[in-house]
C-alpha cells in the first residue's frame, strides 16, 4: 500500500509533530519515570490502558465545546494530556504484544 492509497500526499511527513511528541513522551515515561518494558509487563496491559483513561478523560472534558474557545494555556494542557494518554496506550499495546508473543495473554 502506498501513502497515496491512505489519502496521504507524497509531501506529507510520515512523522508528524504530534507523533514526535507522543514518542518523546513515551521515552520520558521510560527514562524519567521508570516505565520500562519489564515494569510495564509486571503491571500488564489492562492496568496501563485503564490508567490512560484519566488524562484522556480530562482532555475530552476540556473539549466539550470548540477547541478554539480554549485559552492558549488550556489548549496546551489539553494537547499534553492527549499526548500522555496516547503514549500510555502505546505502552499498553507493546505490553499486550509481548504477552501474546510469550503466549500468556495477560
Amino acid at each position: 500500500m502506498k501513502p497515496a492509497d491512505l489519502g496521504l500526499l507524497d509531501a506529507t511527513p510520515i512523522i508528524t509533530p504530534a507523533m514526535s511528541d507522543i514518542l518523546a513522551c513515551r521515552l520520558n515515561q521510560v527514562t524519567r519515570h521508570g516505565h520500562s518494558a519489564s515494569a510495564d509487563d509486571a503491571r500488564g496491559p489492562y492496568l496501563i490502558l485503564r490508567d490512560s483513561m484519566a488524562p484522556l478523560g480530562d482532555a475530552i472534558s476540556m473539549l466539550h465545546g470548540p477547541a478554539t474557545l480554549l485559552t492558549p494555556h488550556e489548549q496546551a494542557v489539553c494537547r499534553k494530556r492527549i499526548i500522555k494518554a496516547i503514549a500510555m496506550q502505546m505502552a499498553g499495546l507493546d505490553t499486550l504484544d509481548r504477552a501474546l508473543t510469550k503466549g500468556d495473554g495477560s
